[in-house]
């Protein structure tokens, strides 16, 4: 039994990534472009007329559009003038002779056209251009991309901004009342941060423990600011998690009764606070 003959792959071309629109009224024309890029990785359409040109884009826009300038149905320029208004994505050149050039160049000038190229062509140069035609339509694309993705952040970043004001507005309203309540409580508050200082006390506290010792003063070290006992207390209750703990405390002959409760969070929101109240005769 005998083994068929081994018939060779043939090579598949590479996927296009670009396509490339040629216009011109003369057939001859369009075949030898297309010749010129058959092995280009291009997805390469040809029409003979404009009006062609515009139905293709309106399916599915070229990157690339070659035009001839002098057609019969109206002048590649005024064409490409339609495309740039209309899929300005689209980078446009136009094929003519040098007779046409004031026309050709008004275009350029204007915005309408990228290059203005002369017939008869270089095949390499026309290659050439065309690759760079195809890269700026890329950087281009990348650079909208980047410019949009710039825009989605930040109006994201804006409206996280305005969410966190609002966030910051609604803490401080609810920290103005529990300030509020703490006011008007009978009973002294003080708070310790995890490395001694105090960073917050009521009117109450300030009645209760300083009749003749310095003022509680925000921001200073509490073991020069508090009895000592008290400090050291509070640190040993909450070391041995000893938080119901009631301790008495006697200041100018009157004796108070005190009691710690630690606060934890994510440093430096860590701390002590110490409740005073006056014992009852």
């Amino acid at each position: 039994m005998h083994e068929p003959p081994e018939v060779p792959s043939t090579p598949q071309p590479a996927r296009a990534r670009h396509r490339v629109l040629l216009v011109d009224d003369e057939v001859s024309v369009l075949r030898s472009l297309s010749r010129l890029l058959r092995r280009e990785p291009y997805e390469v359409l040809t029409v003979a007329t404009p009006d062609e040109a515009i139905q293709i884009m309106e399916r599915q826009p070229a990157h690339l559009v070659i035009s001839d300038q002098r057609m019969p149905q109206m002048m590649g320029t005024t064409l490409l003038a339609i495309v740039r208004q209309r899929w300005p994505d689209t980078v446009r050149i136009v094929l003519s002779g040098y007779s046409e050039i004031n026309a050709i160049l008004e275009a350029v000038n204007e915005g309408a056209i990228y290059k203005f190229l002369t017939k008869p062509w270089n095949d390499e140069e026309l290659r050439l251009h065309i690759r760079r035609a195809l890269d700026l339509h890329d950087l281009l694309s990348e650079k909208r991309e980047l410019i949009a993705e710039l825009e989605r952040r930040n109006a994201e970043i804006t409206r996280l901004n305005a969410q966190l004001r609002q966030y910051a507005a609604d803490a401080a309203q609810g920290l103005d009342r529990c300030l509020n309540i703490l006011e008007t409580v009978d009973v002294g508050i003080v708070t310790i941060d995890d490395g001694g200082m105090i960073v917050g006390a009521n009117g109450r506290a300030f009645e209760l423990l300083h009749s003749d010792s310095p003022d509680i003063v925000i921001g200073s070290d509490a073991r020069r600011t508090l009895p000592a006992e008290v400090v050291v207390a509070a640190a040993r209750d909450g070391h041995a998690g000893n938080l119901k703990a009631v301790h008495r405390l006697t200041i100018d002959g009157r004796t108070y009764q005190w009691r710690s409760q630690p606060f934890s969070g994510s440093a430096p929101c860590r701390g002590v606070v110490i409740a005073f109240w006056e014992e009852a005769a």
